[in-house]
Order: C-alpha cells, then sequence, then structure tokens
C-alpha cells in the first residue's frame, strides 16, 4: 500500500523555549484515518481516500 503522507524527525517549539514535539515520524497510508491531539487536548483527525 503507498504511503499518502510521510513526516520524519518533526520538531515543534513554542516561544520562548518550549518544545513541544521532539523527533517525531509517522507514515499515512491509503484509506488510513489519523488524528493528532493539539495543546487544547483537542484532536484532530484527516480522512484521505485515493
Amino acid at each position: 500500500m503507498a504511503s499518502i503522507i510521510e513526516a520524519e524527525n518533526l520538531t515543534k517549539f513554542y516561544p520562548p523555549r518550549t518544545k513541544a514535539v521532539d523527533g517525531v515520524s509517522f507514515r499515512v497510508n491509503e484509506d488510513e484515518v489519523f488524528g493528532f491531539l493539539g495543546p487544547m487536548v483537542q484532536a484532530r483527525q484527516q480522512r484521505s481516500r485515493c
């Protein structure tokens, strides 16, 4: 199955020097559902179809 989204070694900082994410990698394949938890612990979902 082909990947439609790939991310490697992501890092996210919030001012002034708060590291929220450090070295996250993931892959999303066709017809998969995935979600992220945001800073307010709310789920963000993305659905993809190819």
